[in-house]
């Protein structure tokens, strides 16, 4: 059987692992491959198998049938063409392993692929030549996987005259020290190029020749040392030719390799090298095979955390109880397996979360989950979801159960749809994770008990979610250092962020809006250094606010420079940068209007951020929502203000990536989108925590 995920034995297995890279590789094409014959040499050590002639770099499965006997320690060979075939079709891959006297089964199953190297060994007169294929560019290593095989020895170890060996092959040069990444995956920055050399070396006497032009980097002396610089990983065929100018039984040539970030002499593993015909499997059989998940994943969450009640024992994400199993993996998970796992929760059980039943000195009893356990106490994790200590000096009796504390057809309890939007959201990947930290000393992630105080119970968050909304983000070139000022990187996150929500358009801009976006925008989010403000970008947002548009403008995105006083009759109050005073660090936000719709439910708050004053403007023009103490005084942070039949929202807190990471931030900057677009206030604000830091 030949396939790019084929292993021996694979008809044996009866139950595999329910994930979804597994599901994916069982449904890569496979195709049987049929032996035309099989001959036993005649010192009965080496069985040769004649197949048709393979070209494709897979993996085969040998599967052999009935009583086997050898009489003698040797080799059993994986598949090879018939021996006339030309060179181009050679698939000789006989690992040199010893073999059991008899086999005591009826049937052996051995796997086998197309790494080696074509060897050719030519004597110095040209009368005596051996054709055959080893396992290793390395003679030493060949040796060791080739004993047992009469031909390989006479090849390898009993040349005892002038002569040549060429060995030929590919040789693969991807992810020597970096790690795969798994089928359908995606980093979110861009991998170093590795900078690999390989290291060919023989001992005095013998050479290397025939090396693909431009890539010998250096060559030393005596032991005829030469490194070369791979270009294209397996690029080929690339020949390596060994000339044996000494007389001697066993010619010696070796290989090894290593980076420049890392110059540690490592040796070559053999699937590194791969036969000069081989041709590399097909990429798209690596592709993932995902079925479409219906449902919409938002709607999931509301469930997960809501009327499904998951939340109450699992954890996804970082956020849920800590009684079951955390489900943030589940992603890898297929459909059928979790589905399983939810109505049946007794069939396949977590070692790591057994139940118990545990009977008290009281004689009350319980069955609880146990979390950990030392001399004094138990720690447990009861169905409600209640994680507590029970004292050992309370407890008579622990009995562990062959049942999940987890009932059964919880499922069932849903609507076919709501099926549909819980495994949406349990096996797709979270669309948003934290930013990196980039820049020091940042604050600390929001606690649970202060983000739930504010932020809105989920049913109140999905008023006329169906009604549209369409949200235009403004981005600028990033101008200042790592984790600050990164607007692009805002304007990419808040294109997935808002992108869940039900009825939301989000549409994007570079330095300011066309008219025509504007046009076709409910609300436009600035968040820049404004490179573009000039009195004709004042006509068009005066245009915009004047039908009813709404704006938003977060940190630097109020600078106007010597244009300031046309922005700050716009937006209120705005910087010129001269006179305009700034403070990082930590702060404290007041909110002296807390019972307007953006800051309803705040109270002093903790950020560490950026402030700014002294901008110009007029106060008495705008709605005080949020200010911090600076030389003194309160100075406006926080603003809205009625521009025409528009509204207008100011945030100077953004300095920071992490600010936007921030639950309570999020929550005041998203209802200040739904208050300029006239939008129920609390239509986005289940977006608040979801990728941000926060502890559960």
């Amino acid at each position: 059987t030949a396939g790019r995920y084929v292993a021996a034995g694979d008809r044996y297995e009866s139950f595999r692992p329910g994930y979804q890279v597994v599901r994916d590789q069982m449904a890569a094409p496979r195709r049987d491959v049929p032996v035309l014959g099989a001959t036993l040499s005649a010192d009965k050590r080496s069985i040769t198998f004649a197949i048709p002639p393979q070209s494709v770099a897979e993996q085969y499965g040998i599967s052999i049938n009935g009583g086997i006997e050898n009489t003698s320690k040797g080799a059993v060979s994986a598949p090879q063409s018939q021996a006339t075939a030309d060179a181009s079709e050679l698939f000789q891959s006989s690992r040199g392993r010893d073999v059991p006297t008899t086999f005591p089964h009826t049937s052996l199953e051995l796997a086998t692929d197309m790494s080696g190297v074509e060897a050719t060994w030519t004597s110095a007169d040209g009368t005596t030549k051996w054709q055959g294929w080893l396992p290793h560019v390395d003679l030493a290593v060949s040796r060791e996987l080739t004993a047992g095989s009469v031909e390989h020895e006479a090849a390898l170890g009993t040349r005892d005259s002038h002569g040549t060996l060429t060995l030929r092959g590919l040789q693969s040069l991807t992810e020597m020290l970096q790690p795969t990444i798994q089928p359908g995956s995606k980093l979110d920055y861009e991998r170093p190029v590795e900078n690999v050399r390989v290291a060919f070396e023989g001992v005095r006497g013998h050479s290397v020749t025939d090396l693909p032009p431009g890539t010998i980097d250096s060559m030393g002396t005596g032991a005829g040392f030469l490194t070369i610089a791979p270009t294209v990983p397996l690029s080929g065929p690339m020949s390596y030719r060994v000339d044996v100018r000494t007389t001697g039984p066993k010619p010696r040539f070796s290989a090894t390799w290593f980076t420049l970030e890392d110059h540690r002499m490592r040796a070559f593993p053999t699937r590194r090298f791969l036969l000069p015909f081989a041709k590399p499997a097909d990429a798209k059989a690596a592709e993932p095979v995902v079925a479409k998940l219906e449902g919409d994943w938002l709607a999931g969450r509301r469930l997960y955390f809501g009327k499904a009640q998951c939340a109450t024992c699992h954890t996804t994400g970082g956020q849920g109880g800590r009684v079951g199993p955390d489900l943030s993996n589940l992603s890898f998970r297929d459909r059928a397996s979790v589905e399983r796992d939810i109505r049946e929760p007794s069939a396949a059980l977590n070692p790591d979360h057994l139940t118990y039943h545990i009977t008290l000195k009281s004689g009350a009893e319980l069955a609880a989950v146990m979390l950990t356990e030392d001399q004094e106490k138990y720690r447990i994790g009861e169905a409600n979801g209640t994680v507590r200590d029970l004292p050992r000096a309370e407890v008579r009796e622990v009995k562990a159960l062959p049942v999940s504390l987890m009932p059964p057809g919880l499922l069932e309890a849903l609507t076919p749809a709501e099926q549909n939007d819980l495994i949406k959201f349990l096996l797709s990947p979270a669309p948003l994770e934290p930013a990196p930290i980039e820049a020091p000393n940042p604050p600390p992630a929001r606690k649970r008990a202060e983000v739930e105080a504010v932020v809105p119970n989920q049913k109140s968050s999905i008023e006329n979610q169906k009604s549209p909304l369409r949200i235009l983000l403004v981005s600028a070139k990033k101008d200042h250092g790592p984790g600050e000022h990164d607007y692009p990187l805002f304007q990419k996150r808040w294109s997935t962020l808002l992108g869940l929500a039900n009825g939301v358009e989000v549409a994007t801009a570079q330095d300011w809006p066309t008219v025509e976006q504007l046009a076709k925008s409910d609300v436009a989010v600035f968040y820049s250094n404004n490179p573009a403000w000039n009195p004709d970008r004042k006509a068009e947002l005066d245009a915009f606010l004047q039908r009813g548009g709404g704006a938003v403008f977060i940190h630097w995105a109020i600078e106007g420079r010597e244009f300031a006083p046309e922005l700050a009759d716009c937006i209120g109050l705005a910087s010129n940068s001269k006179a305009l005073k700034y403070r990082h660090g930590a702060l404290t936000m007041n909110f002296p209007n807390a019972e307007h719709p953006i800051t309803r439910g705040f109270k002093a708050t903790d950020f560490i951020d950026e402030t700014y004053w002294l901008a110009i403007g007029d106060p008495k023009r705008i709605t005080l929502l949020g200010d911090v103490v600076e030389d003194g005084e309160p100075r406006p942070q926080l603003w809205a203000r009625e521009h025409g039949k528009g509204r207008v929202f100011v945030s100077i807190p953004g300095h920071y990536t992490w600010t936007f990471d921030d639950p309570l931030h999020r929550l005041l900057l998203l209802r200040g989108i739904c208050w300029t677009a006239r939008q129920p206030i609390d239509r986005l604000s289940e977006l608040a925590t979801i990728g941000a830091r926060m502890e559960w």
